[in-house]
Parts: structure tokens; C-alpha cells; sequence
């Protein structure tokens, strides 16, 4: 079996037709990841200028924006560790 067609039955959602096109969305994918860290930073900001009270819902709503934007922050930390021991040095 040839790598493309493995590539392909791997990845059925993406037509994979080379290197090139594998590191391309490798970096989309790094981008979209980069955008939902800078908008879970943002949502979290937002939560937290509306909730001035110490209600248990306010409380609810920064935990658990506070543990999107530390989640989505661990896999882009993750994901330039790889990026980073991948890379020739």
C-alpha cells in the first residue's frame, strides 16, 4: 500500500496529497488552536468583569472558564513542545 493511500484511509476527512499539504494543516490547526486560547482568555476576562458578587454561580462560571482557558493552554503548550522536538536543530 502506498503511503499516500494509508494516508488517506488515516486521515478520510482531508485530502492528504503530500508533505506539504500535511504540514499545512498541521499549522492551520496550530492557528485555530492559538485562536481558542486568545478567545477562552477573553470569555474568562469577560466572566470575570460580570460576576462581582460571591455567588455560587459566579464562582461556577470563572471555574469553569478558568479550567477551559488552562485546558486549551496545556495543548498548545503540548502541541510547541512537540513542534519543538520535531524540528532539526
Amino acid at each position: 500500500m502506498a503511503n499516500e493511500e494509508l494516508a488517506v484511509k488515516l486521515h478520510p476527512t482531508g485530502c492528504i496529497t503530500g508533505g506539504t499539504t500535511m504540514q499545512t494543516q498541521d499549522r492551520l490547526k496550530r492557528l485555530q488552536l492559538i485562536g481558542r486560547v486568545q478567545l477562552a482568555y477573553e470569555q474568562l476576562k469577560d466572566t470575570m468583569q460580570r460576576y462581582h458578587d460571591d455567588s455560587p454561580r459566579a464562582r461556577a462560571a470563572i471555574a469553569a472558564a478558568k479550567k477551559r482557558l488552562s485546558l486549551l493552554n496545556r495543548a498548545l503548550a503540548m502541541l510547541a513542545l512537540e513542534a519543538a522536538q520535531s524540528s532539526p536543530a
